[in-house]
């Protein structure tokens, strides 16, 4: 049966063979500023920003004069000190932004990679489809030679112009769809596409790599745990704030106090006691709407793995349809040699043709779904960034680097 299901594919996809043009060069056209723009921005701030707190907390300088006189007999200056814990917090902060920024940037060069695999693929199937297309019109057209020649009835001819009429409208369509996708790879540089010469990956080999991939932990899981840790380390800095001011150094210069200039000279040390925290509420609700994050965090892992055991389901199920194109194919071949040998009548060889199209027209469009879940479920786990880069729509898998 998985030979049947090679034959049918290699028929369909003769035009998608060998080296093909384009498509390597553009997977690794370079990202533009446009689509790393929120990893840049954030770069850029945290390199010219720092999050580290300062060691004093504020500078208190005072005066005092004696009763009504106006002369200065006291100067005091006080140094608030800082929680060592909420410097701790924020310089942490700053290395968990930092780590993570090499993360964001992979789900960006992720989410990129996607929509040019949507968009090659998009341009594979309409480039088939309309190949399709123009080998179903040259049939009809043949039909409608022979209904002449044989002086066929006119109902049939009236069939044979109808399908011409709608394969030509479709066949306009897919013209305008194909200058749209075009239109989207030649911003990147690329200015055409063949597969006639494109070795692309079996359907078997898709079908396979799928059932091998580990999908636990993809990239949902990867954002909210990134989310949720932000949120913790902004929960440890706003509970170290909370208790900023733990006291003072305060160094004095007193005129009234002995009579050298050293006896003048003195100083005080405060500690603050945190029994008090005016700001406990409002740490409670921040810990209150963590606990959304958390449950986001524990969620996503089942909320993958639903979707991805669909995505599967639908491909399984296309794979299938395929087995069965494939049988119906070779009964196909079978009731032509048949009609050849007895010298079938044109009917007959018209009911062939019909039924030959439509096998065709659906194994194209199930290979296609296959192809484009494939790389969805890629997308999904993260691999489209993986290093090295892989051009997973070929067959050999080649790698190449970014320009």
């Amino acid at each position: 049966m998985k030979k049947w299901i090679l034959m049918i594919g290699l028929a369909l996809t003769s035009a998608l063979t060998s080296q093909g043009q384009g498509q390597l060069e553009y997977l690794s056209a370079p990202i533009t500023d446009g689509e790393y723009m929120i990893v840049q921005m954030t770069e850029d701030f945290l390199s010219d920003h720092k999050f580290g707190s300062p060691w004093l907390r504020d500078l208190d300088f005072r005066v005092r004069s004696s009763g009504s006189q106006i002369g200065v007999e006291e100067y005091r200056m006080r140094l608030g000190l800082i929680n060592p814990l909420e410097i701790k917090a924020n310089r942490d902060y700053k290395r968990l932004m930092d780590r993570q920024l090499g993360a964001e940037r992979l789900e960006v060069i992720n989410n990129v990679m996607l929509r040019r695999y949507e968009i090659l693929l998009e341009h594979a199937f309409l480039t088939r489809k309309k190949d399709l297309l123009e080998s179903r019109e040259n049939e009809l057209q043949k039909q409608s030679n022979l209904l002449l020649g044989a002086q066929g009835s006119l109902n049939d001819l009236i069939d044979v112009e109808e399908s011409l009429t709608k394969l030509g409208l479709e066949s306009i369509g897919l013209d305008h769809k194909i200058e749209l996708v075009m239109s989207s790879v030649s911003s990147s540089g690329v200015r055409n596409l063949e597969w006639g010469s494109f070795d692309v990956i079996p359907i078997d080999t898709i079908w396979q790599r799928t059932r091998e991939i580990e999908w636990s932990n993809g990239m949902l899981h990867d954002r909210a745990l990134r989310s949720l840790a932000q949120k913790e380390q902004l929960l440890k800095i706003d509970q170290a704030e909370a208790f900023s001011n733990i006291g003072f150094i305060q160094g004095e210069y007193d005129l009234d106090r002995g009579d050298a200039p050293a006896d003048h000279l003195g100083f005080q040390m405060g500690l603050t006691i945190p029994i008090f925290n005016s700001d406990k509420p409002q740490l409670e609700r921040k810990k209150l709407a963590l606990i959304d994050d958390q449950v986001e965090l524990e969620t996503s892992v089942s909320v993958e793995k639903e979707r991805v055991d669909y995505m599967i389901s639908e491909m399984e199920t296309s794979y299938l349809q395929l087995m069965l194109l494939a049988k119906r194919s070779q009964k196909l071949n079978e009731y032509r040699q048949l009609n050849s040998e007895i010298s079938g009548d044109l009917d007959t060889y018209i009911k062939l043709s019909e039924l030959d199209y439509f096998i065709r027209e659906k194994t194209l469009n199930y290979e296609s779904a296959i192809r484009m879940n494939y790389i969805r479920l890629l997308h999904l786990k993260g691999k489209l960034a993986e290093s090295p880069l892989i051009n997973y729509l070929s067959a050999d898998e080649v790698s190449f680097e970014l320009k």
